[in-house]
């Protein structure tokens, strides 16, 4: 794949003959040591994260035939300037295995969950970085929470509204625009799909008002489930697939939007269990994928790193493990034992 202009960027994202998955490897620098630390990789200081953190994201980037499972890759812009061993660029090598290279921007008030009006202000200039790489897609998040900072929501939809906007004036750059929906909270089902249903809606609302309302872009976004401290009812997926259905339809989203789900805390099986749900079902199956981070990520980097020694070739074999899970969940065919099977093992029992 040579450098895509935009058009070309948005026909090969949404093309039915791409994988709809997404490699989300865009932690910042506190979030991604924070990971490290929670997958049992140890830290000797800052340079030595800086390394593990080279060496992990240079190895995913230059995984063979990535394209096959991950039709783009988020990246955080430290990862801009590093090269693979053979001296090219990550973004090349990424291209070269048929996956996008898709920006991130923007932080998060730790308190509101919504981006600082800073971030904001200079957003245009950033876009234009962005594509001055050859970059045409761009992820940018905010987080509201059910019973606990939803008196954000009307915000939240504003917040992506504007960056659909700015986009658009850019006129180079493909959102994906990430309203998440933080897990940790006491709501039940009903409760998360209202809190969906008002900010989806609002964002959709917003965007077919406005000046732009044609321009493309891709939703990234929580399941629908109870939250993780909801007392009263646990996962279902079948209901968490008939809630989608319906938060779909009474937000008026386009049935041409697409939509990448993101793992958002939730473990790797229940994960894709329940974007198995999704991609099975009829009007669904056709429209969505997956975006996951730690889902893929913490079997990746604990590959990578088994014994405290690095390891590329263990790293990559994982990470195309990992997109062989979300492609058999694509297929219907997952079952949470898989997490569990080797690499050799999944390959030869599977056609993918």
């Amino acid at each position: 794949m040579n450098r895509l202009n935009f058009d070309q960027t948005v026909e090969a994202f949404t093309s039915p003959n791409n994988p709809p998955h997404v490699l989300a490897m865009d932690q910042s620098a506190g979030t991604h040591e924070k990971h490290m630390d929670q997958f049992g990789i140890e830290i000797h200081g800052r340079s030595d994260f800086k390394k593990k953190a080279a060496q992990i994201r240079i190895a995913m980037c230059t995984t063979p035939d990535l394209g096959k499972y991950f039709v783009g890759a988020i990246q955080q812009d430290d990862v801009y300037t590093l090269k693979g061993p053979d001296g090219n660029s990550l973004m090349d090598h990424l291209r070269n295995n048929g996956v996008i290279p898709i920006g991130k921007k923007c932080g998060l008030d730790r308190e509101t969950g919504l981006i600082p009006e800073a971030d904001l202000e200079s957003l245009p200039a950033e876009l234009d970085k962005l594509v001055e790489l050859g970059i045409h897609m761009v992820k940018i998040r905010n987080t509201v929470a059910a019973l606990i900072n939803d008196s954000h929501k009307e915000e939240a939809a504003k917040q992506m509204v504007c960056i659909h906007e700015m986009c658009a004036q850019n006129g180079q750059m493909m959102p994906i625009l990430e309203p998440e929906f933080i897990l940790s909270n006491p709501g039940d089902l009903v409760d998360n799909e209202e809190l969906m249903t008002k900010v989806l809606g609002d964002m959709i609302a917003g965007i077919n008002s406005g000046a732009h309302s044609s321009h493309p872009y891709v939703i990234k976004t929580s399941f629908p489930t109870p939250g993780n401290d909801c007392q009263t009812e646990s996962i279902c997926r079948e209901r968490s697939g008939d809630t989608m259905h319906k938060i779909l339809k009474d937000a008026h989203i386009p049935t041409e939007i697409q939509i990448r789900f993101l793992s958002g805390g939730h473990p790797p099986e229940t994960s894709r269990i329940l974007y198995q749900e999704m991609a099975t079902r009829e009007g669904l199956g056709n429209r969505v994928g997956t975006s996951f981070s730690r889902a893929v990520l913490e079997g990746t980097y604990t590959e990578a790193f088994r014994k405290g020694v690095f390891n590329s070739d263990r790293a990559q074999t994982e990470l195309t493990r990992q997109g062989m899970l979300n492609m058999l969940a694509q297929r219907g065919e997952y079952e949470s034992d898989m997490e569990k099977i080797p690499f050799k093992d999944i390959k030869n029992a599977t056609n993918i």
